[in-house]
């Protein structure tokens, strides 16, 4: 049957102990997500955090349990520290647990004082981290979408939008050193309030999500991804254009020879 959020929440208090117990390693752990916001349906997962002390074997697991889904991630102590002071991709999704987290084993102070040093990076180590991701974000999948109206592809372009902007929501969250505290469309919204966006963002991001005509999703993509790049460059955020550069001055690693 399903569970209920009673039912949830007495479930990650028993595996939480359990794992602790375990492992005698855990400086953490608890419960994040639509559980930890009390938004759970009888359908939602259960997702769990540990932190365990530097050198710890302990690993994560996942499960069913009566048909819900089971998941715990596993940070070292140290590991974690580097990943909130290094941004990645990941930033935005470790700071949201460490805000978001339900303490139900170890030091209940322990996610704040890890959340202030994720706060204290310096803006240029975010606006870094931006540059060496922005290949692998947006621009791809916005291509997709154009694919998709080119090949009168009606079958992948929901999907093609999702992702372009569930990558766009990344990136600025790195761009503004902040984060979201729901996936998906709530997601989106809850970037509406960061102070910096594509002009028309919040107009367009939930229009290109609702959007089922190919040339109007295309259309809404190609105004959308245009204010990006102008954010991007009034940020100073490098776009690494080669087509910028001659080609001498592109970043290629020339093969060894045979």
């Amino acid at each position: 049957m399903p569970l209920s959020h009673e039912e949830r929440h007495a479930l990650a208090q028993t595996l939480c102990d359990r794992y602790a117990d375990a492992t005698g390693a855990v400086l953490v752990g608890g419960v994040y997500g639509s559980t930890a916001h009390e938004t759970d349906t009888p359908w939602s997962d259960l997702e769990l955090l540990f932190v365990v002390r530097d050198g710890s074997a302990a690993q994560g697991f996942q499960g069913l349990y009566d048909g819900t889904a089971l998941q715990a991630t596993v940070y070292e102590k140290g590991e974690l520290i580097r990943s909130l002071q290094h941004p990645t991709t990941a930033w935005p999704f470790q700071m949201a647990i460490m805000e978001d987290l339900t303490v139900l084993q170890g030091d209940v102070s322990l996610p704040g004082v890890w959340l202030e040093l994720g706060r204290a990076v310096a803006r240029d180590t975010h606006i870094h981290a931006l540059e060496r991701a922005l290949p692998g974000l947006v621009f791809e999948s916005c291509g997709r979408i154009y694919s998709c109206r080119d090949r009168r592809n009606t079958h992948d372009l929901h999907v093609s939008a999702i992702e372009t902007l569930l990558e766009m929501v990344c990136a600025l969250c790195l761009l503004n050193a902040d984060w979201v505290h729901h996936d998906y469309y709530r997601g989106i919204v809850d970037s509406f309030r960061f102070a910096r966006l594509p002009h028309g963002y919040r107009e367009l991001a939930p229009a290109l999500w609702q959007a089922r005509d190919l040339d109007q999703a295309a259309a809404l993509a190609e105004r959308l991804l245009k204010a990006f790049v102008a954010l991007l460059q009034f940020e100073g955020v490098a776009l690494n254009d080669w087509a910028m550069l001659p080609p001498q001055e592109w970043p290629v690693t020339p093969r060894d020879s045979a």
